[in-house]
């Protein structure tokens, strides 16, 4: 019985710099939704890291700040922070990762983005699936040329 491979392709191919929000929008754990919806809306994204220093400590998408709506039903959502919402169990990679690592980790994780963080565990970027689909995209061009 033959092993299937992964096509060289996915499994060799670095996580090009390009790829990676180097600077991703951030936001401190007492950011009020409110505003968290907010910035979401200015930048046309999707998901908002929550950093404390240099650290990811979560991140908050547009169903957690829809969701929470109705789970925190008795507090001006003023109130509600987005230490209170936020996923805590990260999965991160770090940068020199490859993309076929970064797409494993995604399906494995069952997750929409993965954060990359340098070893001292500090915040180096996100990628989501949508990078991932146009840097394996533009690799499968180019190896067309």
């Amino acid at each position: 019985m033959k092993h299937k491979r992964q096509p060289k392709i996915l499994r060799d191919i670095p996580i090009e710099l390009k790829s990676i929000t180097k600077t991703p929008i951030t936001i401190p754990p007492n950011t009020n939704i409110l505003d968290a919806r907010d910035i979401l809306l200015r930048y046309r994204i999707g998901r908002l890291i929550v950093k404390l220093g240099k650290k990811a400590i979560g991140i908050i998408t547009e169903k957690d700040i829809a969701r929470s709506v109705s789970v925190f039903s008795g507090k001006p959502i003023e109130k509600i922070l987005a230490k209170d919402i936020m996923s805590k169990d990260l999965i991160s990679i770090p940068p020199t990762s490859s993309i076929y690592d970064c797409a494993k980790q995604m399906k494995i994780h069952d997750i929409r983005s993965i954060i990359i963080q340098d070893k001292r565990e500090n915040l180096v970027g996100v990628i989501t699936k949508t990078d991932l689909v146009s840097t394996f995209l533009a690799q499968s061009t180019a190896s067309l040329n």
